[in-house]
């Protein structure tokens, strides 16, 4: 018996419920703005949805598909969850790492992964700079804002403020996926091991 389920896709249902929830609150956070006193930012369901989609077209037209595997390194942000949703969407395998068990196991987990793609902070950039072994898969990279190794093809992702404040309203194509096909590859620091 086939399962209701096959042939869907998160995304499209997170999609979905952004039309039903349009306007209603989705993600408080606190955002790092001097200016701001209270430092706390609010983003719809609906504006969410549409970082999401911004991020997966932005992923297909640097040649991102269905199956390649994507290192995500972000911090906890709506760039972070909105880029998941967007790995998603397009039927890309994200790839997230505690960061939490030491840099020598993370490395060793990007290494055994393979990741085709990377979504990651300055830092995480920096490091696959100094230590390209364990980085060697990686063909398309993508970083928030800060300083970029030199000489570099990684792309800015665009901020969520400037996709909020954008025109544009993409519409990318969903990817559907089946039972076979890798959703995600989580590692973490629990007892159950990598």
């Amino acid at each position: 018996m086939k399962n209701s389920n096959a042939n869907s896709n998160i995304a499209l249902d997170f999609f979905k419920n952004a039309e039903l929830y349009r306007g209603i609150p989705a993600l408080v956070f606190k955002y790092p703005k001097q200016s701001d006193p209270e430092n706390w930012k609010r983003l719809s369901f609906d504006e969410l949805a549409k970082i999401a989609k911004s991020y997966a077209v932005e992923f297909r037209s640097a040649g991102l598909r269905a199956g390649d595997k994507t290192l995500v390194l972000l911090k906890y942000s709506p760039e972070f969850l909105c880029s998941v949703f967007a790995l998603f969407s397009i039927g890309a395998a994200p790839v997230l790492i505690d960061p939490g068990m030491g840099i020598p196991r993370l490395l060793h987990c990007i290494a055994k992964t393979k990741p085709r793609a990377m979504l990651a902070i300055p830092i995480v950039h920096w490091t696959s700079f100094l230590k390209k072994s364990p980085f060697s898969s990686v063909e398309i990279a993508f970083s928030t804002e800060g300083v970029l190794p030199p000489f570099s093809k990684i792309k800015r992702l665009p901020s969520w403020a400037q996709i909020i404040n954008s025109d544009k309203n993409p519409e990318p194509k969903i990817f559907l996926a089946s039972e076979s096909d890798l959703a995600a590859i989580v590692f973490t620091t629990g007892s159950t091991g990598p």
